[in-house]
């Protein structure tokens, strides 16, 4: 059984993932999301962000795989990836909210990224649950709203992330079973 299999059984439904991870990643890291997508089911859609670092490779690693890209452009421009235009298909940009700091319509777009998603697959810094994160916020944000959540750190071995996301598989499948 594949991974596409085991997190979705329903191979006929188009699924979307959504990604959120930290904007520290760099060209190094690309090899990290390009073995992530290899894991998804064929005509996947993929939901980022736009900004630099894990959405824009999620973004490159998606396009590659010939997956369908949506983008969600936050309101604050300052980190958006130059080339992002190139790497989805349709996009949206998040309005301006006058008053609101750039933590908040980064938030805002965090939400809008969880909306959008059936599945969120994160790409965190660090491997452990930070507060003052917005990675770590939107996976907050996708458990409260019962959307799975698949985590693999940013210095994750790419040839360790098939035993990842079938251990995370696993873990939820049991959480599911005993009701938690």
């Amino acid at each position: 059984m594949t991974i596409p299999e085991l997190l979705f059984p329903d191979a006929g439904e188009v699924k979307r993932y959504g990604f959120t991870g930290t904007e520290s990643a760099d060209d190094r890291d690309q090899e990290l999301l390009e073995a992530i997508v290899s894991f998804l089911p064929e005509h996947s859609r993929a939901v980022v962000g736009c900004c630099i670092g894990v959405d824009a490779m999620a973004a490159r690693a998606s396009i590659k795989h010939g997956m369908f890209v949506h983008a969600v452009v936050p309101a604050p421009k300052k980190k958006i990836d130059p080339e992002w235009q190139a790497y989805c298909h349709t996009f949206e940009e998040c309005p301006s909210h006058p008053g609101w700091t750039d933590s908040e319509e980064y938030m805002f777009r965090n939400q809008r990224l969880v909306d959008l998603s059936q599945v969120m697959i994160a790409v965190p810094k660090e491997s452990y649950m930070v507060q003052r994160s917005g990675t770590w916020a939107t996976v907050r944000r996708a458990q409260h709203a019962g959307i799975p959540v698949f985590i693999v750190p940013l210095l994750t071995d790419p040839d360790k992330v098939k035993d990842i996301l079938f251990q995370q598989h696993r873990g939820q499948a049991q959480s599911a079973l005993l009701g938690l």
